[in-house]
């Protein structure tokens, strides 16, 4: 194990992933945006079911996307530490992987792998994160403009 090289990939990793703060806040704005305008639409009587059903459809991906955000700012804390550790050994990625396990936020037959399977895991979970996101945000606009043509 390059130490270097590793800490290098541990710090990187934990920088981009800090940027899932940014994704989430996005999500939570056009969730909660939707949930007020899809209140107000439907106490005027003038949101039909394709707009309703569009607008559930967001909020569910919002939901969604904070699952995975409250775990991509796991993922971070636990980069974070490791990078602090400064000096890490195969030994601490053992005890990480233990208390993931006892934690059930890992199964038992994932908990022996080097530091490269585990960084790729985490950026699937953030890439997750930002493709529900961006369909979060393409739903949203459909919706915008399915209702902009049936109004017309």
């Amino acid at each position: 194990m390059d130490k270097e090289l590793d800490l290098m990939r541990l710090t990187t990793t934990a920088n981009l992933l800090s940027q899932h703060s940014k994704i989430h806040n996005l999500s939570v704005a056009m969730t909660v945006s939707v949930l007020l305008a899809s209140l107000l639409l439907v106490g005027l009587g003038s949101l039909d079911l394709p707009g309703l059903s569009g607008m559930l459809l967001i909020v569910l991906l919002g939901v969604i996307e904070m699952v995975l955000a409250v775990r991509v700012g796991f993922d971070t804390a636990l980069l974070r530490q490791l990078v602090h550790s400064n000096n890490f050994t195969s030994a601490d990625l053992n005890g990480l992987d233990q208390a993931l396990v006892w934690l059930k936020l890992m199964p038992a037959d994932k908990s022996v792998r080097s530091l490269e399977p585990r960084l790729q895991g985490c950026l699937r979970l953030f890439k997750q994160q930002v493709a529900c996101c961006m369909l979060q945000l393409v739903v949203l606009l459909s919706v915008i403009a399915c209702l902009a043509w049936l109004r017309q």
